[in-house]
C-alpha cells in the first residue's frame, strides 16, 4: 500500500506499459535466487494472462452479484442469548484493601 505524501495527497502511481510483464534492476543486482523467484512470477503472468485474467473477471462478476443479493435481501440479524451470574465475593478484591 502506497504511503501518502507529506501534503496528505496519495503518490502518483506510474504507468504500467502494456505488454508482457518485466523488470528492470536498480542499484545493486540482487541474490540470484530472488531473480528467479521474480522471473518465474512475471512468467506464470505472461504465460498464464488469459486464464488469470478470465478468473479475476469470474470472481469480480461472482462478488457484484453477491453484494446485490445482500443488498436486495440482507441477513435478518440473530438473536444473542447472553448468559450471566453473579460471583459471590470469596475474598476482597486487591482495591478493598486485600492481599495481592
Amino acid at each position: 500500500m502506497a504511503n501518502a505524501t507529506d501534503d496528505g495527497q496519495p503518490p502518483q502511481l506510474p504507468v504500467i506499459p502494456a505488454g508482457k510483464a518485466t523488470f528492470v534492476i536498480i542499484g545493486a543486482p540482487p541474490a540470484p535466487e530472488t531473480l528467479t523467484t521474480v522471473q518465474s512470477l512475471h512468467d506464470v503472468y505472461n504465460n498464464e494472462y488469459e486464464r488469470l485474467k478470465a478468473a479475476y473477471e469470474g470472481r469480480e462478476r461472482a462478488r457484484i452479484a453477491h453484494e446485490a443479493e445482500l443488498k436486495a435481501h440482507p441477513p435478518k440479524p440473530k438473536d444473542i442469548i447472553l448468559n450471566y451470574w453473579r460471583i459471590p465475593d470469596a475474598a476482597p478484591s486487591p482495591a478493598e484493601g486485600g492481599a495481592q
